[in-house]
């Protein structure tokens, strides 16, 4: 059985990456350990709050995007999030 890893997008990564290699966070790289690629939930709102973005990414919305986004959000256990808050 193959590890999972996972690799944390930043948004301008993801708005960068995302048009050109579609589906993007939906696939997996590599096999000992499988990476998968995450972005955090509010990527999509620091998208929402630039103009600039919008006009420059303007498939971000596309329905495909959005469907792959679904499964590619970063979800955090009750531990994980008690970790990150102590930081």
């Amino acid at each position: 059985m193959s590890i999972k890893k996972g690799i944390l997008l930043d948004t301008n990564a993801y708005l960068r990456l995302a048009d050109n290699l579609h589906p993007l966070l939906s696939r997996t790289f590599g096999t000992d350990p499988v990476f998968e690629l995450k972005i955090l939930g509010g990527t999509i709102g620091e998208y929402n709050y630039q103009s600039r973005l919008k006009s420059k990414f303007d498939w971000v919305m596309s329905g495909r995007h959005v469907d792959d986004r679904r499964r590619g959000v970063l979800r955090l256990n009750s531990m994980g999030e008690e970790a990150v808050n102590d930081i």
